[in-house]
């Protein structure tokens, strides 16, 4: 499970498989790719930037633990 620390007043939490997570992350390097070939131009694109990040971090951690565990 992912839990978004950074908008303290909306918490987030997602549960998925392996296979949807790989989905996920694959998106979300597309997404993060994106971001940082237009540069951060504002705040948003900064935070968005960093909470992708900060999200892919986690899902590649998490699919090497079920990797390793199966």
């Amino acid at each position: 499970m992912y839990h978004n620390e950074v908008n303290r007043t909306e918490p987030m939490t997602i549960t998925l498989d392996a296979r949807d997570a790989k989905l996920a992350l694959l998106a979300l390097h597309r997404y993060w790719d994106s971001i940082r070939a237009n540069g951060s131009q504002n705040t948003y694109e900064r935070i968005a930037s960093y909470e992708t990040a900060e999200l892919i971090r986690f899902l590649e951690t998490e699919l090497r633990a079920i990797s390793l565990d199966s």
